[in-house]
């Protein structure tokens, strides 16, 4: 499964206001269903990502993290 937030363009006037963009990945599991005929699930994560403007606002900054390599930082210029 994937939760991706809502998209926003960056205000041209000011990029550095623009909120960023958030991603999380992974595997669904179902649980036992609940006595109101609810289902659960349980969420095992496989992937977060967060891109922004970095400061000075002439970039964009990615951190993702992944269980098997950790947190990691990208410029992107």
């Amino acid at each position: 499964m994937a939760l991706h937030c809502p998209t926003e363009d960056a205000p041209e006037d000011d990029p550095a206001s623009w909120g960023g963009d958030a991603k999380i990945a992974g595997r669904a599991h179902e649980e036992a269903a609940g006595e109101d005929g609810s289902h659960r699930f349980r969420v095992e994560l496989t992937e977060v990502v967060l891109t922004r403007v970095g400061d000075p606002p002439d970039h964009l900054v990615i951190e993702s993290w992944h269980p098997d390599r950790g947190l990691r930082r990208r410029e992107r210029r």
